[in-house]
């Protein structure tokens, strides 16, 4: 029975037309920044309005589809703070632990040689000894 393996697993679902979750959150967020802003300064100063609300949706551009190496913005930013704030000294430390002792009983066999009849060793000749009984019988 064959199976069939599913192909780009490593993909995101898009849930508004080409976009996913996390793209519509970041369009969403720069969407709502820009508003806050024009609620701020948008009647007083159009033109600071205009360039922050540009500048601003640029960084959510970026944030929603900039890649590099196969890496999304906010995973090569969070992967810098954590490089930058985290120590790079490497010391290796032994931990000092208690030896445990453990009582344990050694229980020995007895050889099953020791209770068989001792080894045989031969005399000077055992061809000879072969011989006379080959001639004896």
């Amino acid at each position: 029975m064959q199976f069939t393996v599913p192909q780009f697993i490593y993909r995101e679902a898009r849930i508004l037309g080409p976009l996913t979750f996390k793209q519509v959150i970041y369009i969403g967020i720069g969407g709502i920044i820009c508003f806050v802003i024009y609620l701020i300064i948008g009647k007083q100063f159009i033109v600071a309005f205009i360039a922050a609300s540009i500048f601003v949706m640029i960084v959510s551009a970026l944030f929603a589809f900039g890649q590099y190496g196969g890496k999304t913005l906010p995973i090569i930013i969070s992967n810098f703070f954590t490089f930058t704030l985290s120590s790079r000294l490497y010391l290796w430390r032994r931990k000092t632990f208690s030896p445990r002792i453990v009582m344990t009983k050694v229980v020995r066999k007895e050889d099953k040689r020791q209770a068989e009849a001792p080894l045989k060793i031969a005399t000077k000749s055992r061809l000879r000894e072969l011989s006379a009984e080959i001639e004896i019988k």
